[in-house]
């Protein structure tokens, strides 16, 4: 059977153009969700963030599930994905695979546990298939039998803390990665995709 891709999007606004136009580009249908953020889930605006994240992916899980798709991508409406994304993540042949994104703070969305809580951060990409104990739903292709398997979680309460001493929350992508490793499910990022992130630009 030949597989069949929608791209999922989670959003609290319209993507801008550049991210329309670069998801309209891989030529498959789509789902995308405008949700506006529910205020007082949490008192500290950053856990509420994550809460309102995973609500909303939730939401597109579930219209997700109801198509007849055999693979997923989700993207964030701030990620400007290369035109060859579905095709070249689709030819892994992997139950979770995505895209390396530069982060916000400096560099790459993705690393390993080397400890039950130390987080070694990517610092640049690598070429071929990396081993990641995080996956950014800013670009990641999900066999449907993840999907079915996994629900999203504000990942809130998982500290961990950076080589260099800083303090993180891997939030709903690390959460999900953390729960597919348990399973036994390997993820990786595909180093001939590489993302643009509009928030890291400005």
């Amino acid at each position: 059977m030949n597989p069949k891709v929608f791209i999922l999007c989670a959003t609290v606004s319209k993507p801008e153009p550049p991210v329309m136009i670069a998801m309209l580009a891989q030529g498959v249908p789509y789902i995308m969700n405008e949700a506006l953020p529910v205020e007082g889930l949490h008192h500290e605006p950053a856990k509420n963030k994550c809460i309102n994240i995973a609500k909303n992916r939730n939401e597109v899980r579930k219209l997700a599930l109801t198509t007849d798709a055999t693979h997923f991508l989700w993207m964030d409406s701030d990620v400007i994905m290369p035109k060859h994304t579905v095709e070249a993540l689709l030819a892994h042949k992997l139950p979770a695979v995505g895209a390396w994104i530069p982060a916000k703070g400096g560099g790459w969305i993705g690393g390993r546990l080397m400890q039950p809580m130390l987080f070694a951060q990517f610092a640049a990409p690598s070429d071929g298939l990396t081993k990641t104990d995080l996956l950014s739903m800013g670009c990641t292709l999900l066999e449907r039998s993840v999907l079915e398997q996994f629900e999203f979680e504000p990942g809130i309460n998982q500290v961990y803390f950076t080589l260099d001493g800083r303090v993180c929350h891997l939030a709903d992508g690390g959460n999900y990665t953390r729960r597919l490793s348990k399973a036994g499910i390997q993820a990786y990022l595909d180093g001939s995709v590489r993302c643009q992130h509009l928030c890291h630009t400005k």
